[in-house]
């Protein structure tokens, strides 16, 4: 917010200086981003007065003038032409200095002697336009330095949180700036003349039930005249970045920069029946705001209306039809207290935000709404005349009476560190306008007023006493208390297990948005209903993302667009689907490999990763993790290999699933060779892992191994017949491995080769030869027996 150190010492008597100021309300939380010395950037420059003004004699478009000030007469050649004889004017004199490092010489302009310039307002730094020379008021003395009269002032640009909507106003400003520096705080008073007649005979206000407006102030002025505002308000507008329109309505902008109140100013005679209705609006209904653009309404925007349509949208912008004009006689100030959250959704909707609106979002003091009318009122009958009705409508349904807070002086104490005496809190408060007086010992009962909407418990308030008594009296000290790290929990540690597994397998992790596109989530989550963004950003994040694995993907297409061929990435991160109520969340581990299944070397034989490399990662994950009856069942997957796809089950319970990318979708994502990719529920995992190491003993005797290859049908699973072998004698069969698969010419269709190793021992002794063949006897009979295998010799 900018704001000017002129204006605060009308409310502050003893203000120090403008740099002290500003690093006192920085330092107690108020950040003043900038101070900046405003006035005039120029020198030797003078009042004068046009004496004659005649046709350059070389020129048609210049003019040549007589200019004196107090002391000569001066010949100057200009080129404007809004200056006459008997204008004041500012005349920079020879040698004078002009912003931008220009300088004023003795010249000759088209063969005439020019000796000084007459200036605008924008060769003086002053605006950034201007129509002509700048004519001053009649009243102004002769060879002054228009220096002095300019004056100097500093303008700050403060830096203002969300949560102190009080200091959106010079008055706020002020109080704060008292409160930090000690300077005495006054209030102003605007008393008004009110000589019209009484104001329920002017115009009437109602507002309907469910509208959110907590209070309607209004007063009534007739017999006004609109003209042009007196030049120290427009200046002062100016300087706050707003731009002057008229006297009335720069009151109006006069008042919300001051108070913090936004008003609006009403054409009266052009509210149908005079009336003015608070209500929300109807649907379809439209209107066109001053900015003269017509603007769509819905049911959940809170208008200003007359009888016959909207004439404002409530704390955004008034309507063009009931503007003040050059032909308003007669007008409605309005003030009033709209509940935030509505003018916040109204201005999000309409893509319209205004100067009243970001103070209404914020709020602003329900008890303020009267005090600014006041303000308003008396300007506007000094400056646009006519007479103010009596009385003021004011409809206040519900009183705002903020409730009283006990501030403990010695719960203080335990927070700060710092013990504040009491009467030195007393005056904290009283400084900032909180109302104060003991309640018992060591207790003083605070009540906030109604505009610090940010102090509702006892540690706003205690942080206000240190604010104000400053962080820098507070003495730096090491708390008293023990350190201990915090238990991260089971998850956190497991997350942490995981990424340690992955990355020793190769696995690089990422990191994706849980946003996706509509696209990408039917992709990974064809069956499921989404949760939907409500204010997406782009196209591509629209709904959040039910599967990890087409995140995975896109990174894989991105990678290999860049020319890096060999891919080994994983994500933990969550996955939603639509509830009942709220959104289901569950934590997800994916996974993808692609690309050469051993690095670039002379060495390393040049072979691509398959499906048992996935599955290799996987089972080392799990065994880094103490999970041990995991098992791979065929299975089926939406964007997997319908062949080439295994369901990951543990504790005979599904738990995720693992396969090679479907070839349809090779081209979406400019692949060349099959990519592998796996998806695993964190919360399955969790239940079944186990951080418990379970050791045995070395073997003290010898194995024996026996090697058996047969023939059985392709679709019975492997782990059948390895468990099946196991159960035969699982005190003496110690391993059963798979260590070769064929499929030729000589084997059956259907049909399959299987070599398998078993290994024998016994912990209590070494077996004997006919122990061992006995039991592999019986290990060749299952084979035959339980999957009619066919025995290679």
């Amino acid at each position: 917010m900018l704001f000017s150190y002129n204006w605060l010492k009308e409310y502050l008597e003893g203000l120090p200086q403008a740099e002290e100021v500003s690093e006192r309300l920085t330092m107690s939380g108020t950040e003043i981003e900038s101070v900046s010395k405003t006035g005039a950037a120029f020198t030797n420059v003078v009042t004068a007065q046009v004496v004659t003004c005649d046709k350059h004699p070389n020129a048609d478009k210049l003019s040549l003038c007589q200019v004196r000030t107090d002391r000569e007469e001066l010949q100057i050649v200009c080129g404007a032409k809004n200056m006459k004889p008997g204008d004041k004017v500012a005349l920079a004199m020879i040698g004078a200095e002009l912003p931008g490092g220009f300088k004023i010489k003795k010249s000759k302009i088209r063969g005439v002697e020019s000796q000084g310039m007459m200036c605008s307002e924008v060769e003086l730094g002053l605006k950034d336009t201007s129509n002509g020379i700048m004519i001053l008021p009649p009243e102004t003395p002769l060879g002054v330095d228009y220096g002095t009269i300019l004056g100097s002032d500093y303008m700050m640009v403060a830096g203002i949180t969300p949560n102190r909507a009080d200091l959106l106003s010079i008055r706020g400003i002020a109080r704060e700036a008292s409160a930090v520096t000690g300077a005495r705080f006054t209030e102003k008073s605007f008393p008004v003349a009110e000589n019209g007649r009484p104001i329920g005979e002017t115009a009437s206000v109602s507002i309907d039930t469910g509208a959110p407006c907590g209070r309607y102030s209004a007063r009534v002025i007739e017999g006004v005249k609109i003209a042009q505002s007196p030049d120290d308000m427009k200046n002062r507008l100016e300087a706050h970045g707003i731009r002057p329109i008229n006297n009335v309505v720069d009151v109006t902008n006069l008042v919300l920069l001051e108070l913090g109140q936004p008003l609006h100013a009403f054409d009266l005679d052009k509210l149908s029946g005079r009336k003015i209705i608070v209500r929300l609006a109807k649907e379809g209904e439209r209107m066109e705001t001053i900015d003269a653009k017509e603007r769509a309404l819905d049911a959940s925007m809170l208008v200003i209306a007359d009888n016959a349509a909207p004439v404002a949208v409530a704390g955004v912008m008034g309507g063009k039809g009931s503007e003040v004009s050059e032909t308003t006689v007669n007008i409605l100030l309005e003030s009033a207290w709209f509940e935030p959250s509505a003018v916040r959704s109204a201005s999000r909707k309409l893509g319209l935000s205004t100067d009243s609106s970001y103070r209404f979002e914020r709020g602003v003091d329900i008890e303020g709404t009267v005090r600014a009318l006041d303000m308003a009122a008396n300007l506007i009958a000094k400056l646009a005349g006519g007479t103010v009705a009596k009385g003021v409508i004011d409809i206040y349904p519900s009183r705002s009476a903020p409730a009283p807070i006990d501030f403990r002086l010695k719960r203080a104490h335990e927070i700060l560190g710092v013990e504040i005496e009491e009467k030195e809190v007393l005056g904290i408060f009283g400084r900032l306008g909180i109302s104060a007086k003991v309640k018992s010992a060591s207790t003083i009962e605070a009540t906030p007023p109604t505009s610090r909407m940010d102090l509702a418990t006892e540690i706003d308030l205690i942080e206000e006493a240190a604010r104000i008594f400053g962080y820098n009296n507070i003495p730096a000290k090491l708390p008293v208390a023990k350190l201990a790290p915090g238990d991260p929990g089971e998850l956190a540690l497991l997350r942490k297990k995981i990424k340690g597994a992955l990355a020793a397998s190769g696995l690089v992790e990422v990191m994706n948005y849980s946003f996706v596109s509509k696209d990408a989530f039917a992709l990974g989550s064809p069956q499921k209903d989404g949760v939907a963004i409500m204010n997406p950003l782009t196209e591509e994040q629209v709904i959040m993302r039910g599967s990890l694995l087409p995140s995975l993907l896109d990174n894989l297409k991105y990678n290999l667009a860049r020319k890096n061929e060999d891919v080994r990435i994983f994500e933990i991160a969550p996955v939603f689907a639509a509830g009942e109520k709220l959104p289901e969340e569950r934590q997800m581990i994916a996974g993808l490999i692609y690309g050469a299944r051993y690095e670039s070397g002379w060495s390393f034989p040049r072979d691509t990763v398959d499906f048992f490399d996935a599955k290799g990662i996987v089972e080392r994950l799990f065994e880094s993790i103490g999970i041990e009856k995991a098992i791979f069942e065929k299975g089926q997957r939406h964007l997997m290999h319908p062949g080439k796809t295994a369901v990951v089950k543990i504790a005979g319970k599904p738990a995720g699933t693992i396969g090679e990318l479907h070839p349809e979708l090779w081209d979406r994502y400019d692949i060349r060779k099959p990519a592998y990719i796996f998806e695993l529920e964190l919360g399955a995992i969790l239940k079944a892992a186990s951080a418990v190491k379970r050791y045995s003993q070395l073997p003290r005797f010898p194995e024996s191994e026996r090697d058996i290859a047969f023939i059985s049908g392709e679709e019975t699973p492997f782990r059948d017949i390895s468990d099946s072998i196991k159960r035969i004698d699982a005190k003496h069969i110690e391993k059963v491995e798979l260590f070769d698969v064929y499929y030729g010419s000589n084997i059956p269709s259907g049909k399959r080769s299987l070599a398998v190793r078993v290994t024998y021992r016994s912990r209590e002794g070494t077996l004997t030869y006919q122990e061992v063949e006995d039991m592999h006897s019986r290990v060749v009979s299952e084979l035959k027996d339980r999957f009619q295998a066919e025995i290679r010799e």
